[in-house]
């Protein structure tokens, strides 16, 4: 209890310059210039309020509206890591087409060589995010694993400011039907056979409340296609995520990977303002269950904050690719050491 009442102190102590890290940083690096860059496209959908329209990328805003879909398309510097230096993938957002949802998901249905038919990466973002930063950031993902399906996001009416915790958080409720309806339509639409969930910090509580609340572990398991769901950091309430969400989870026989670390500020300082541990904060303990595939990411801090690894950490990406892409087991993969102990197993990211 002591070592939780001083970690809260020194959260508050801190928690008025969160602005710094959860501004978040969407522009491109400096050394961009010299590398060769290529064309993607990503497929999304948003409960965004569409804007009017008009030349530039950003076709959404801050506010609530309807359900729509679209195809963006965006300039990628791919990830040039090597055995001696790292320089994650960089993207940039050139335009976007909102599109009726039958087109959307009869072209979701054509593969994506080389990858397999019906393979899809999913990704929803976290708190203080917009359109055009999630778009960018699912793209660094997708391109840094070296990802060969097609590529989707969902952006939920984030209001992209780091003074708005509270109302994104009432925001990302109001969106989890609408999510829970897009993964329903990705499978049963879009004919869906392997889909892999990434989801970011806050984010973590749409898709786990969408997928065991919402649409639910029966239905979840007679479609078995499911393959994957990755909580990078997730900003979810420990004890309701183990008691709540993780059977459902067990249930449906989703492989769960949760990426937590000890040195992760902005989920300390979530925890203290919310009084209570987050599933990705590791400060207190590492959280372990069975049937969960829990990661220590600490030493993958790439900022102060420590809650970027997501896509910026090399060791962190070259796991996810082991995971996603190589479909390695957690027992399997290089640069994780198994700890064990105290009725506890994790793994350690190197």
């Amino acid at each position: 209890m002591k070592i939780f009442l001083k970690q809260r102190l020194l959260a508050l102590a801190v928690l008025s310059f969160t602005a710094i890290y959860l501004q978040g940083c969407s522009s491109l690096g400096t050394t961009v210039e010299s590398r060769e860059s290529y064309l993607a496209q990503v497929f999304y959908g948003t409960d965004r309020a569409l804007l009017e329209p008009g030349d530039s990328a950003d076709r959404y805003g801050l506010d609530r509206g309807e359900v729509s879909y679209g195809l963006a398309r965006l300039e990628v510097w791919p990830d040039t890591a090597d055995t001696e230096s790292t320089q994650a993938s960089e993207t940039l957002l050139e335009s976007t087409r909102p599109v009726h949802a039958d087109e959307f998901f009869e072209t979701l249905k054509h593969p994506a060589l080389p990858g397999r038919a019906g393979e899809v990466f999913l990704f929803v973002h976290g708190f203080n995010r917009d359109f055009i930063t999630t778009a960018q950031n699912t793209m660094q993902i997708s391109d840094g694993i070296g990802f060969q399906g097609h590529t989707v996001f969902w952006s939920w009416p984030s209001q992209n400011s780091s003074s708005s915790y509270l109302s994104d958080r009432t925001s990302l409720r109001w969106s989890e039907k609408h999510l829970a309806q897009f993964i329903t339509d990705l499978v049963e639409k879009g004919d869906t056979r392997h889909l892999t969930l990434v989801a970011h910090s806050l984010g973590s509580e749409g898709p786990t409340q969408a997928l065991v609340e919402i649409i639910g572990a029966e239905k979840l398991a007679r479609w078995n296609v499911v393959e994957n769901l990755v909580l990078m950091a997730p900003d979810i309430d420990l004890a309701i995520f183990q008691r709540d969400i993780v059977p459902g989870l067990i249930a449906a026989d989703i492989t769960t990977t949760v990426y937590a670390s000890a040195a992760d500020w902005a989920l300390i300082t979530s925890t203290a303002v919310n009084g209570y541990p987050r599933a990705g904060d590791s400060s207190l303990g590492v959280f372990t269950v069975e049937g969960i595939d829990t990661l220590d990411a600490t030493l993958a801090k790439t900022s102060f904050w420590g809650h970027s690894y997501y896509r910026r950490s090399s060791p962190v990406i070259d796991d996810l690719r082991r995971l996603i892409v190589k479909r390695e087991p957690v027992s399997t993969r290089t640069g994780l050491v198994r700890i064990e102990g105290d009725g506890k197993v994790y793994w350690k990211l190197e």
